[in-house]
């Protein structure tokens, strides 16, 4: 069975664990403590009374809210909820979804798919008040911090504050755009100290007063996995999707957010800007920040005065597999196997095409636009001009390459592949400076990335991050700077790195939807 939530019980070593079969388990000893069966589906929420006599109510997609009494946690009774109007006895007529004790205990509240938020006794669980307050599921109800209101969210896309009595005090509606759309629902809420923050399924938190009701701000982050990052400006910029839905129905588009890192906010670009997964960022010499998605567009966006994107924007021929962008140039390597190359003075016309004659699975452009240089599934590293020409195979590695970067200066390139090596080389004479760097990632290598000073960072698919020092040259195997596991930095794998400002920090994304910075100083 999935575990869906869990919560622990004040002044106790217990645990329940939200399961289609729940159980209450010591945290400190991993014992049994009640055996709670009783729902026939899912169970989507649980909280504990946290005063004796101790007591669990849970909610779940069998419509039920039921009580239990302990320890040890035996079923009390399923308790029914009362309608708004009559006033008769009936349980939801749709999925329960949160369940929460009033701070003092003395009541519970149940929220549902049904529109509805009943109230019961926090004793003995007898049903006390019931009501529809919203025109759309409830996701979250939680009490404030007195117990004397309750806030809601609901797929409506508004958050409303209720009194004790369900009574609506404050209804905020919370649509981002001119047009309201599925992002817009309000799928999560919390009292904090700044008020109610409420959370949106296109990944918005909005600080709500809930004297007022007025959204005092609104900050923005990401929900799903980060593909990229690039450091621009004075400030971060991060690339990765949003979606949701499903089948025929469903929506995804890119997200591209712009983080002040003294504040740890993050801002949104204003404009049209990907249909799908952002793939890959890039800065032109010009401060002009190049985004490549998976909608087979390239889209320049620019930081000032305000985050803009739409300044120019290239169609691709094919589906790209990766991006580079240096001085003025810019190239892609797609599915197709082409090579498409653009210039900053020509942004918004057709890139020139050229063929491979190998998969490439990776590309770089040199920090002076010089020239490009491309990885193959072949194991082979290809340089080429900035016109396309080749002019140097790279031949060391035994796995394909995974990914490139090419050091400030342009005179030194570093390549990664899917047997955990990393290759210092030469550009200028096509040889390797630096090999032998295996075995520190005990997975592929995902990104590899150089600061001001010519510091190699690289990150892996289990998640471990490693700083290099000086690499002598030769067949050696120094030990790293700094290395971090992945049991320390993102769960799923490291997509991508970017040193900020003077290299003192560095900055990760991975498949977890986070950003993290590091000093490495």
């Amino acid at each position: 069975p999935r575990k869906a939530n869990a919560r622990t019980a004040s002044g106790a070593s217990s645990l329940a664990i939200e399961l289609v079969r729940t159980q209450v388990i010591m945290w400190d000893s991993g014992n049994s403590v009640g055996d709670m069966s009783g729902h026939t589906k899912k169970v989507n929420a649980v909280a504990f009374r946290q005063s004796r006599p101790f007591r669990i109510a849970t909610a779940g997609e069998d419509k039920m809210v039921r009580f239990y009494e302990g320890p040890p946690f035996k079923a009390s009774k399923e308790r029914p909820m009362l309608t708004s109007k009559e006033g008769d006895l009936t349980t939801h007529t749709n999925f329960a979804n949160t369940v929460r004790y009033s701070p003092d205990d003395s009541k519970v509240l149940s929220a549902s798919n049904d529109m509805t938020v009943a109230l019961f006794d926090g004793k003995d669980g007898a049903p006390l008040k019931a009501a529809k307050v919203h025109a759309g599921t409830i996701y979250a109800a939680e009490w404030s911090p007195d117990g004397k209101c309750i806030a809601t969210a609901s797929g409506d896309k508004s958050v409303k504050i209720l009194d004790d009595g369900l009574a609506t005090m404050k209804e905020v509606n919370l649509c981002a755009g001119a047009k309201p759309d599925a992002g817009d629902m309000q799928v999560g809420c919390v009292w904090a100290t700044a008020g109610v923050v409420s959370y949106s399924l296109g990944s918005d938190l909005s600080i709500i007063d809930p004297e007022s009701g007025a959204v005092t701000a609104t900050q923005v982050g990401h929900n799903q996995s980060v593909s990229a990052l690039l450091w621009a400006k004075g400030r971060l910029i991060s690339g990765s999707f949003a979606t949701w839905g499903e089948g025929s129905g469903s929506k995804l588009w890119g997200v591209v957010r712009t983080w002040d890192l003294s504040t740890g906010l993050a801002s949104s670009f204003a404009g049209e800007g990907h249909t799908n997964r952002v793939l890959s960022l890039g800065l032109f010499d010009d401060g002009t920040i190049l985004s490549c998605g998976l909608d087979n567009c390239l889209i320049a966006s620019t930081l000032s005065p305000q985050p803009q994107h739409g300044a120019a924007k290239v169609q691709l021929d094919a589906c790209p597999v990766s991006m580079g962008v240096g001085g003025k140039l810019a190239a892609v390597v797609t599915t197709a196997s082409t090579l498409l190359l653009v210039t900053r003075d020509k942004l918004g016309t057709a890139p020139s095409s050229i063929p491979l004659s190998f998969e490439p699975a990776c590309v770089a452009v040199a920090p002076d636009g010089g020239a490009v240089a491309v990885g193959g599934a072949d194991n082979k590293v290809r340089l080429l001009t900035a016109a396309g020409g080749e002019e140097k195979v790279l031949d060391k590695h035994i796995a394909a390459i995974s990914c490139l970067a090419y050091a400030p200066g342009s005179k030194r390139l570093a390549s990664g592949c899917a047997n955990k090596e990393i290759v210092i080389w030469d550009v200028a004479a096509g040889t390797p400076l630096s090999w032998g760097l295996q075995g520190f990632h005990p997975t592929r290598i995902t990104c590899l990335t150089f600061s001001a000073a010519g510091v190699l960072a690289s990150g892996g698919v289990d998640g471990s991050i490693i700083v290099w020092g000086d690499l002598p040259a030769g067949p050696f195997k120094p030990p790293p700077k700094h290395k971090l596991h992945g049991s320390t930095t993102h769960a799923g794998g490291v997509s991508a790195l970017a040193f900020v400002g003077d290299g003192a920090v560095l900055a990760s994304a991975g498949l977890d939807a986070c950003i993290k910075t590091w000093t490495v100083a």
